[in-house]
């Protein structure tokens, strides 16, 4: 397909957005803030004072009802947080005692049910529940408050859009979200207009599959041509930069099968391929489903944005995740459905409630734990005693889990139009804290479990079979952070085998890690009674959990960070891109469900389109995702020490991607660690 050229308009936008005042990192704050002062003053709006749930339904009605609207110029989708500051009034209401209850666990990390909202807009949904005729129901009665609310937002948009003398914003914010879209811009009005008012991260899905019959109708009714349906997309995706916090991702998947089956590639598939190119941003975070039908042309064009040092698509193996989720219980074209719920989550569109990354377990820090208690004469002992250590936290944060859920249920937490959006909350008249959705998973996340792969290698190799020394004297030698024992340590990184390099020692330790947290996580279930999957990806925790774990046994100093979601531990793997990917394809992606990062490395002389295309094709037979850099050493190094510079340098983290000279330090130094030349 043609790649249309990126507009004036389109560059414009970018740089007012990307020079914008407006801190990444500031809405959750205010957000938060306000949510608390109205609260309490909305106590006397809400007709019943006593149910948490409700309240906090009024409470967001009373902040949707006290936004600015804010609009910039030559804008063709509008809707950004109003972002003022808070009144000295504010300031000092909120010093005041509040008792608004905590609403623990996971929040957003979903994709709601957007084609429903396009179908019947927010006046239908409002018929919907009104239908029900439960005007006692809390999560009703909270829904309608909310909704009517939105619909009170957008008309104050709508208004300040004529009076800037945007009239086609205006007439279509008269229109959208409050009715049924009718043209391709309408759709994505207002898709945009119900998601960023949540203030959350919210994924739109899978676009290319429900906004094609509105782009197709318009290309044929001839009122949309292919270049102005490319500068829609492109200010659509441009929005998440508006309200997106940094070290967060939020986005859509494009390609895959539709719910019946059928291959998707279609025009918005190109469409919305090519805006990455454009937009040149960290979100939207944007999957690529790769299958055996995914056409050359579209993996090569992908591969040839990352080439050219994009990171985005991220690749998806479609056919392993849609049959590992059926394997799990999920309905056929629930499955075919499914999205990274932000990083590499995978959940089901517009029906889940599933808890990502709770919590996250430091495989590391337990090892050494075991080590300094197990007696064990035998490497078998050694493993089953840190295999019932690793049973006993698996579980006791599932408790937790539960316990937060349970809160959760009386408390509420999501704004409570987040539930209208997804299956079955309406039908069963519960909003998903109630447990009102369809699947409601909990995922724990394993961090350091391939340093703890090439440290249980190491521990075999020293001690129980060379038997150089005991577990007492290894332990003595992590306690002092290798003094003295520098060479021993060099000996672990530079000669002992390592997972990364297609070795069979600490790929099949890794197998074997990995089955032990599977057989685990299967026998537990969730508050909800849902299931328990486990997830293997670090997001940015492996720096935050490495800072604070002493010394290990595959020959990490003390603070240093843990592996990056399933790639080998930083600079370990030496035998190039396909020998890494066969560790990390060694054992079976299919029960992570939770999402698995691998992170590839590749520098620019050797990124060709042709090598990323081989290796993705490999790659999606047996895994899961896969994220690709391609930047050199003396880049990052150069952004690292002059951050003006590079501004635009955008590089995968954890599952997801960020502005490289923004990020914090230790971050960036890991990052570094990663690259191949």
């Amino acid at each position: 397909m043609i790649e249309y050229a990126v507009t004036p308009r389109v560059e414009t936008l970018r740089t007012s957005y990307m020079n914008s005042e407006m801190a990444r990192c500031k809405l959750p704050y205010d957000r938060a803030r306000r949510m608390t002062l109205f609260y309490r003053q909305g106590w006397n709006n809400c007709p019943d004072v006593e149910n948490a749930i409700l309240r906090r339904a009024f409470a967001d009605a009373y902040l949707l009802d006290n936004m600015k609207p804010v609009i910039v110029d030559g804008e063709l989708i509008v809707g950004q947080p109003d972002f003022s500051p808070m009144t000295e009034e504010e300031d000092k209401a909120l010093g005041m005692p509040c008792d608004m209850p905590g609403a623990p666990g996971r929040h957003d990390h979903m994709a709601l049910d957007f084609e429903k909202l396009l179908r019947l807009g927010v006046n239908g949904l409002i018929s919907e529940i009104e239908q029900k005729n439960e005007p006692d129901n809390p999560f009703c009665k909270g829904a309608l408050a909310e909704l009517y609310a939105l619909l009170r937002l957008a008309k104050r948009y709508a208004d300040k859009a004529r009076k800037m003398g945007m009239t086609d914003v205006a007439d279509i914010l008269e229109k959208v979200p409050a009715n049924p879209a009718q043209t391709f811009r309408e759709a994505l009005q207002s898709i945009h207009f119900y998601s960023f008012a949540l203030w959350g991260l919210y994924q739109a899905g899978r676009p290319d599959r429900y906004l094609y019959p509105y782009y197709r109708r318009d290309i044929d009714a001839g009122i949309l041509t292919p270049e102005e349906a490319q500068e829609l997309v492109d200010c659509f995706c441009l929005m998440y930069t508006t309200y997106i916090t940094s070290c967060s991702s939020v986005g859509f998947m494009i390609g895959g099968v539709d719910t019946d089956g059928n291959p998707v590639e279609n025009e918005l598939t190109w469409h919305f391929l090519y805006s990455i190119g454009h937009t040149r941003t960290a979100d939207p975070s944007i999957g690529l489903c790769v299958n055996e039908h995914t056409s050359k042309e579209l993996l090569y064009a992908a591969a040839r944005l990352i080439a050219k040092g994009y990171t985005h698509p991220a690749f998806y193996g479609d056919k392993l995740i849609i049959d590992s989720l059926i394997a799990h219980g999920y309905a056929v074209e629930d499955a075919r459905d499914y999205i990274h719920s932000c990083c590499v989550e995978i959940t089901a569109s517009g029906k889940s409630s599933v808890w990502t990354v709770s919590p996250y377990h430091n495989m590391v820090l337990l090892l050494l734990d075991v080590m300094k208690t197990a007696e064990a004469e035998s490497f078998d002992e050694f493993y089953s005693a840190y295999e019932k250590k690793l049973r006993e936290i698996i579980i006791a944060g599932n408790e937790q889990e539960n316990k937060w859920q349970a809160i959760r249920a009386v408390n509420g937490g999501e704004p409570l139009r987040v539930s209208v959006l997804v299956d079955d909350c309406i039908a069963r008249g519960k909003s998903i804290n109630e447990g009102g959705a369809r699947y409601n998973d909990i995922q724990p996340n394993f961090l350091g479990l391939f340093n703890t792969a090439d440290a249980l290698t190491a521990i075999r190799i020293l001690i129980f079979e060379e038997k150089r020394m005991t577990m007492a004297k290894l332990c003595e030698i992590l306690d002092s952070n290798w003094s003295e024992n520098e060479a021993l340590r060099r000996e672990i990184t530079d000669r002992f085998p390592h997972y990364g390099n297609d070795e069979q020692i600490p790929d099949a330790m890794a197998k074997r890690l990995t089955e032990s947290i599977v057989n685990i996580c299967k026998t537990l279930t969730t508050y909800r009674g849902a299931k328990v999957v486990p997830a293997l990806f670090s997001y940015n925790e492996h720096i935050r959990h490495g800072s604070r774990t002493p010394a290990s046994p595959d020959g990490r100093y003390s603070g240093d960070p843990l592996c990056d979601g399933t790639n080998p531990v930083q600079g370990r793997d030496i035998k190039g891109p396909t020998a890494m990917l066969a560790s990390t394809t060694s054992w079976n992606h299919a029960p992570f469900l939770g999402g698995i990062a691998c992170n590839l490395e590749l520098t620019p002389s050797m990124a060709t389109p042709e090598l990323i295309t081989a290796l993705v094709r490999v790659y999606t037979e047996k895994g899961l995702e896969l994220q690709i850099n391609v930047v050199d050493t003396e880049t990052l190094l150069d952004a690292k020490a002059h951050p003006d510079r590079h501004r635009n340098l955008v590089v995968r983290v954890g599952g997801y991607s960020d502005y490289f000279v923004t990020l914090p330090e230790a971050l960036q130094n890991e990052i570094i660690s990663r690259s191949r030349g």
